[in-house]
């Protein structure tokens, strides 16, 4: 019982930091948004257009991710999305077109889609009393990280403007 309590702990720690990353992935990206119009040459469009295509990367493949959970289990499918964020990132740093930023910022929302396996996780974890806990737990995570990322870029962003990316990519890895 102490074991299993033990392992479900962890596991609730897991998922929470898992929507911190995946919801970083969105925040951190604010503060050095104009790296890009530097760098790239791009006006006001394309900037909305890579914080877009993150959404459009949730919005699309969120059920898929939720599919292939329920046919896999959700600890893979959290693996295999973390490491995809990780890749995002990396390619999101390297990024020196603009076509390999919206690629990046796609395959950040592909990978970070697995919000919903998240909360599937935290479903299967807890029983019915303390389920809203659970859920709470994951509401805290997307809460946090609005500020905390959007911070931690402003931060490690004036140090070198890829930094968030490079940062962000080794914690998901």
């Amino acid at each position: 019982m102490v074991e299993a309590k033990g392992h479900r702990r962890l596991a609730i720690g897991v998922i929470f930091t898992t929507i911190l990353i995946d919801f970083i992935g969105f925040s951190i990206l604010i503060p050095v948004l104009p790296r890009f119009e530097q760098t790239l040459g791009i006006d006001a469009f394309h900037i909305g257009l890579i914080t877009a295509l993150y959404a459009l990367g949730l919005v699309l493949f969120l059920p898929l991710w939720g599919w292939i959970s329920d046919r896999v289990g959700r600890r893979p499918v959290l693996l295999v999305s973390l490491l995809g964020t990780a890749f995002s990132f990396v390619l999101l740093a390297l990024a020196d077109t603009l076509t390999t930023v919206l690629i990046a910022r796609f395959l950040g929302g592909f990978f970070g889609a697995s919000i919903g396996t998240a909360q599937a996780y935290m479903t299967d974890l807890t029983d019915e009393d303390s389920r809203t806990q659970g859920m709470g737990v994951i509401g805290a995570a997307s809460g946090v990280v609005i500020v905390l990322g959007t911070a931690l870029g402003g931060v490690l962003g004036s140090f070198d403007p890829v930094l968030p990316f490079y940062a962000t990519a080794a914690v998901a890895a």
